[in-house]
């Protein structure tokens, strides 16, 4: 997780992210699943949560919207190695919220305790080892749920363009190994793969600004040279103006 470049930024800047999460309704198409699966994943109440990797807290917003709308208690852990990801993420929180959030990473944080709910959305591609961390987080959570790219969308402008992709981790991976690392742990799961949108029109233009942010979100890679972008956003052209990205919704059983 420590080598997740794309979303260091300093305290003035826009995140690069925030361009895909315009772009994006996979968030939107996420919080309607939440909703829809509540009991799979609100199993006990009052609900702990350890989030994995919280980022900015975009994820976690949605997860609480719903929890406070159902009148359901909860507590809620989040970690990630940037401090300032986690300053913005603290900001937005209501000072109603019993969150706790915490510098640390996959290989270097100890839980506290033990979880009702262990999360992590989006961000095991930043884990040295998925088996591992995946293993790790079921140590602390009696019930999991990941959220990881599909077949389709972000995993083909990788597997398109793997030179350009900073690989420190496991920044090339599908939702596949976390449902192969689960059998092999003996843990009931449900997987579904969800259908989700981004407008990629203004990726067409290699100098737009957000265009531009999105391409170097979508490589994991905010150093990207002119020349690659330039090529990232010509393969972009040939998609039309909408990339069609899976997003899978993993949610194991209770131990």
């Amino acid at each position: 997780m420590e080598q997740a470049l794309i979303y260091k930024t300093e305290p003035t800047d826009i995140p690069i992210y925030h361009s895909w999460l315009k772009f994006a309704n996979e968030r939107d198409i996420l919080e309607g699943v939440l909703r829809e699966r509540f009991e799979e994943w609100c199993y006990t109440k009052p609900l702990s949560m350890l989030e994995w990797g919280c980022g900015l807290g975009s994820a976690a917003q949605r997860f609480m919207r719903i929890l406070r709308e159902r009148s359901t208690p909860f507590t809620y852990t989040g970690i990630d190695p940037f401090s300032d990801q986690l300053n913005r993420f603290r900001k937005n929180l209501s000072d109603e919220v019993d969150a706790q959030l915490e510098v640390g990473g996959f290989e270097t944080y100890t839980p506290h305790g033990a979880y009702d709910l262990g999360l992590a959305v989006h961000s095991l591609y930043y884990a040295k080892s998925i088996p591992a961390t995946v293993e790790k987080i079921s140590q602390s959570a009696r019930r999991m749920l990941f959220v990881h790219h599909g077949i389709r969308g972000i995993n083909e402008v990788h597997e398109t363009f793997p030179e350009l992709v900073i690989q420190e981790a496991s920044e090339i991976s599908t939702h596949e190994i976390i449902c192969e690392t689960l059998k092999k742990l003996n843990v009931p799961y449900d997987l579904h793969v969800y259908e989700t949108e981004t407008k990629i029109e203004v990726c067409h233009d290699p100098t737009n600004l957000e265009g531009r942010n999105m391409i170097k979100f979508f490589l994991d890679n905010p150093d990207l040279p002119e020349k690659n972008i330039e090529e990232v956003s010509r393969f972009l052209q040939g998609l039309g103006d909408v990339m069609k990205h899976d997003m899978a919704v993993i949610i194991t059983s209770p131990k």
